[in-house]
């Protein structure tokens, strides 16, 4: 057991004396006691009040709660606390606008506009409790792997990969832009240090409002030295995916609040892109109002019985310059991960040859006198590496069975959205 799975064990009330901070969530008047149901750093408790002595809070008040915690065949976790002083810490000047222990009913963007409130809601809280537990499976997996942690710039003199989808910031006397993505950084910081990972923001000038695309949202990058080909980048994939859904697997409370499973082993079928596209055909899923990764996805399900799947050599006009082609002329060394048709992670080897990144450079329509900070690494010499980068935001929605990647998002950044 580790570090996250042990403090996660401890993560609950323990019968005997207690002094806890909490929010009331629910009050139950009844004629002598009172049932409230707060929840603190370590869950929700059932706390038992008698009216003759204390004063009752309202739902949405912070509070310090003194007692003993005892048994109880009553309280749904089995055990509740006999209260014997309760502080005010904080009283609400309004009740919350939405319940704290139920699923909330309003629309998308009412719950984004009143953030502070929504977020502790039960259900919002679980969402979050499950993202910090991808992004420390992440970490952890990567660290036990032996990589490194990078922080790249954000500010940085032009895209990462071209084209018009960048925010432009003034920077002193001259235009810089925000960083579509560590890329660039991560492949130099990988000629120097072999492996490489970064947790960070990622920003996307894309006017896009769907359900699955942000303005910024948080990426979980890594790159690395590769000994074979792109499919060693897919199993360091597949073991963080495993790892993430083993942390998962002890948020009980949560997993029943949202309604996801967890599946018992992660094999995650590898497919190239032809064959794909022959899957699709051979199960008819293309329809007109979805994706082709969806068709892809739902044909994946039928003929593999699952919702993970890698697809692997894209043809070259689908990626950026930096992706190895393949010895298939027109195609790359690249795959994407799906999950039930939706790409959360795109990756692939990279070129270490100089001369064939500025060739690539060029055909994209990219001066590569533009990057002498990036070509300057292969100037001097670059190992056979490759790499990946996965949404957080994404990935959450997806094994959490999410309708809208702003579900599993803290602030929302999306074309029509900057406050909260």
């Amino acid at each position: 057991m580790n570090q996250f799975e042990s403090s996660h064990a401890r993560n609950q009330y323990e019968i005997g004396a207690a002094d806890i901070s909490a929010i009331v969530q629910t009050v139950r008047d009844h004629k002598r006691f009172a049932f409230l149901v707060v929840r603190g750093d370590r869950g929700e408790l059932q706390i038992v009040v008698d009216k003759s002595k204390l004063e009752i809070p309202p739902v949405g008040s912070f509070v310090r709660i003194q007692g003993d915690i005892v048994s109880s065949e009553k309280a749904n976790s089995g055990i509740e606390m006999q209260c014997s002083s309760i502080a005010l810490t904080s009283k609400p000047a309004a009740l919350p606008p939405f319940p704290l222990d139920k699923p909330i009913e309003a629309s998308l963007d009412l719950v984004l506009d009143l953030r502070a409130v929504s977020l502790r809601n039960n259900y919002s809280d679980a969402v979050f409790r499950c993202q910090s537990a991808i992004g420390n499976a992440f970490r952890d997996q990567l660290h036990y792997e032996g990589f490194i942690e990078i922080h790249s710039p954000k500010l940085v003199g032009g895209g990462t990969e071209g084209g018009a989808d960048v925010f432009k910031v003034a920077y002193f006397d001259r235009e810089a832009s925000l960083a579509q993505s560590p890329q660039l950084y991560k492949q130099i910081a990988c000629g120097a240090f072999g492996k490489v990972y970064e947790v960070g923001p990622v920003f996307r000038a894309e006017n896009s409002n769907t359900s699955r695309h942000l303005t910024e949202f948080t990426g979980l990058d890594f790159e690395t030295t590769l000994h074979r080909d792109q499919h060693e980048l897919m199993d360091i994939e597949e073991r963080f995916l495993g790892r993430a859904l083993k942390y998962l697997s002890l948020f009980q409370r949560e997993r029943q609040l949202l309604g996801f499973d967890i599946p018992s082993e992660v094999q995650i079928p590898r497919i190239s892109w032809q064959e794909a596209n022959q899957l699709v055909e051979k199960h008819g899923t293309s329809t007109p109002d979805q994706t082709h990764d969806k068709a892809i996805g739902q044909a994946a399900k039928l003929e593999f019985g699952s919702r993970f799947l890698f697809v692997y050599g894209y043809p070259e006009d689908e990626k950026p310059f930096y992706v190895m082609p393949s010895s298939e002329p027109g195609f790359t060394e690249s795959f994407d991960f799906l999950v039930d048709g939706l790409e959360v992670s795109s990756g692939g080897e990279r070129i270490n040859d100089l001369a064939l990144l500025e060739e690539r450079m060029k055909a994209k329509g990219l001066a590569p006198e533009q990057y002498p900070g990036y070509l300057s690494a292969f100037k001097y010499g670059m190992p056979k590496h490759g790499g990946a980068g996965l949404g957080l935001e994404r990935v959450t929605q997806c094994l959490l069975g999410l309708h809208n990647v702003r579900e599993s998002t803290l602030f929302v950044r999306d074309p029509r959205r900057l406050d909260p």
